[in-house]
């Protein structure tokens, strides 16, 4: 049972959660779609092997591992609000507010806080030194292409944005001179 607790969380966090990461970095049409369906599965995964967690070993004061899971577990609710919230806010004013940075900042720190319980998990369950490095070189690298995936994707945003109002004043400037398809001309509107 304690294998399967850890195969629960070691998906969640080492493959579920990175690939919604990525998914709603993406940049396709589809990205919000995948991104809430891919952390609402691991989040469920987490939930289960949180759980089995907790009834194969109910004292959390014991380890600091059970204590750090606990607190994810907590913290993972208040993701999924801050994550819904965000959503339905950012689906009326097509932009982030505060919500949306507390749920990209609470998602970092789960994610970090996840790893590292990994790490304690594996060390707490007498799992040799050889993975125990395994998982935490495994983590470094998903840490750092996670993060090159994110800047390129803030990176494609950034050139988008200077480039939309580019060419809102592009075209204002080509109808400028427009010819009878203006229909608050200075002309009409000191005739009427």
């Amino acid at each position: 049972m304690f294998i399967l607790h850890g195969a629960m969380l070691l998906m969640g966090f080492l493959l579920l959660y990175p690939a919604g990461l990525i998914a709603i970095n993406s940049g396709s049409s589809k990205s919000f779609q995948y991104h809430w369906m891919l952390q609402l599965a691991a989040s469920l995964l987490a939930a289960a092997g949180m759980m089995t967690g907790l009834v194969l070993s109910p004292d959390i004061r014991t380890a600091r591992h059970k204590q750090l899971g606990v607190l994810i577990g907590l913290l993972l609710g208040f993701q999924l609000v801050s994550g819904w919230r965000h959503h339905v806010i950012f689906v009326k004013i097509r932009r982030r507010t505060w919500i949306s940075r507390v749920h990209i900042w609470l998602g970092r720190l789960i994610m970090t806080c996840g790893w590292c319980n990994l790490v304690l998990g594996l060390s707490l369950g007498g799992y040799a030194d050889g993975y125990l490095y395994l998982a935490a070189f495994v983590i470094c690298v998903e840490a750092i292409s996670l993060t090159i995936v994110h800047v390129r994707h803030q990176h494609t945003i950034s050139k988008t944005s200077k480039l939309i109002p580019a060419k809102r004043q592009r075209e204002q400037l080509e109808n400028q001179f427009v010819l009878g398809d203006n229909s608050d001309d200075d002309d009409e509107t000191e005739g009427a």
